[in-house]
């Protein structure tokens, strides 16, 4: 009877260590589908993250240039001769081909005409009508001929400013990226 004992304590091990073996499968399992889970879940928040930094960029850059406009437009309000010097560069970038039309914000079209002594490039052009026009902002010029068209309103200038601007920022995002892999 002593071989049956042994042959039943055998038989009771065997399935002690069969019993783990399943568990250890079970758990090993279990750890593989946790792993994907977890993989997964990192890789929506690298994307979750990649979205925010571009949202976060965009937002960046419309504040900048809001900021920038309040401060321009103070600016105008403060000093008249931003406003003769926008005019002035926008003259500039045209070639007379007959009459043009200077449209300014009405309150800077009297504080041109009311120059004494007018600006220099309004004395030294010919067929240049001085247009009020409503629907500028203080500051804003655009300038027309029958073959072109200036158009330096301040928000336009801003605007030009909004590549830079996402460059930088993008660079210094992907500065960031970087950095935060060796911390």
């Amino acid at each position: 009877m002593e071989e049956s004992g042994d042959e039943q304590t055998m038989a009771a091990e065997v399935d002690v260590v069969e019993e783990l073996a399943e568990q250890l499968t079970r758990q090993r399992e279990q750890l593989q589908q946790e792993e994907q889970q977890l993989a997964s879940a990192i890789t929506d928040l690298g994307r979750l993250l990649v979205r925010l930094r571009g949202e976060a960029g965009q937002l960046v850059v419309e504040v900048a240039l809001a900021a920038a406009e309040r401060v321009l437009q103070r600016q105008v309000e403060a000093d008249p001769g931003w406003v003769l010097e926008n005019a002035r560069r926008c003259l500039e970038h045209i070639t007379p081909n007959g009459p043009l039309r200077l449209h300014l914000h009405p309150v800077d079209r009297e504080l041109v005409m009311s120059r004494d002594p007018p600006p220099e490039w309004l004395a030294s052009a010919r067929n240049l009508d001085l247009v009020a026009d409503g629907g500028l902002q203080r500051g804003d010029c655009v300038l027309e001929s029958s073959r072109a068209r200036v158009d330096a309103r301040v928000a336009v200038q801003l605007d030009s400013l909004r590549p830079l601007l996402e460059e930088v920022l993008v660079a210094s995002l992907a500065g960031d990226a970087e950095g935060e892999g060796h911390g």
